[in-house]
């Protein structure tokens, strides 16, 4: 990326931060707390483009482009990894070697009966019962994207185990989402996919070793955010825009949060109205 271009993407990418919030909704992250967010759609974004407001911390939702605008709140942190630098811990290695039965490959974007079926028993039985689990959603989220995506697709002999979706750049590689077959508890697919994902960045994305896995955000006190802190060493986008190092598990602070009602969600896995089924 030349000099100029850089800076007329991070002028985008800042004058993004001025686009109206959404109203206060239920938080997708920390139960019985507000959120609240900002987000546009697009047709289509330069690889390059993207991975600026990835470092920037935006996130992906289908066609949607959003970030985290909470008033009273900062816990939504976007996380990423060094890709060059992971290495399994035991726990990791165990489970390498657990599913060492499972074949990987890297496959175009694809809807199919296949696809829905595994992400609806994921999303019916795993979820929290922010997502519907409906065909149309499936399409919407994951079947879409103004971006560079392709599937993360495993398989036990024929049979569909796990899909993790992931945007790629040149520098970067980004995890969307992940749904498994929630009969395979004891496999942790869901861990094993970013192991694999990591593996595959590494390989074939352009930066090699250099390159960024993006995980999304980790939220201090979020059970379901908790997985991403075991991956190091990782580095946390700050307040101020910097990337944080962190080699070890170190708590953040809490932030003060306020309860308001129910309206529009953006998050990861949804961009719906929250009182539609």
């Amino acid at each position: 990326m030349t000099e100029p271009a850089a800076q007329v993407r991070q002028s985008m990418v800042q004058v993004l931060h001025t686009l109206p919030e959404s109203p206060p909704h239920p938080c997708a992250y920390l139960p019985g707390q507000t959120a609240r967010d900002r987000g546009f759609a697009v047709h289509r974004m330069e690889p390059g483009t993207w991975q600026s407001m990835l470092e920037s911390g935006w996130r992906r939702s289908g066609m949607t482009i959003y970030e985290p605008a909470c008033p009273f709140c900062a816990s939504c942190r976007s996380l990423r990894l060094p890709v060059g630098e992971f290495t399994p811990d035991r726990s990791m290695r165990r489970l390498i070697r657990l599913n060492d039965d499972l074949t990987v490959r890297l496959t175009p974007m694809i809807v199919d009966d296949e696809r829905y079926d595994l992400y609806h028993r994921y999303i019916t039985q795993r979820h929290d019962g922010l997502m519907s689990g409906s065909r149309r959603e499936f399409e919407l989220f994951l079947g879409q994207s103004p971006v560079d995506t392709c599937e993360v697709e495993i398989r036990l002999g024929d049979r569909l185990v796990c899909i993790g979706s992931t945007d790629r750049a040149a520098g970067a590689w980004s995890s969307v989402y992940c749904y498994f077959d929630p009969q395979l508890p004891k496999r942790s697919l869901g861990t094993y996919n970013i192991i694999k994902t990591i593996e595959l960045c590494a390989m074939h994305c352009p930066a090699g070793r250099e390159a960024r896995l993006y995980l999304g955000y980790w939220v201090d006190g979020s059970k379901t955010m908790a997985y991403k802190a075991r991956f190091r060493p990782h580095e946390v986008l700050q307040p101020d825009g910097r990337w944080r190092r962190v080699d070890h598990f170190v708590p953040w602070e809490t932030q003060p949060r306020i309860e308001i009602g129910p309206a529009l969600r953006i998050h990861e896995g949804s961009v719906s109205n929250a009182s539609s089924s």
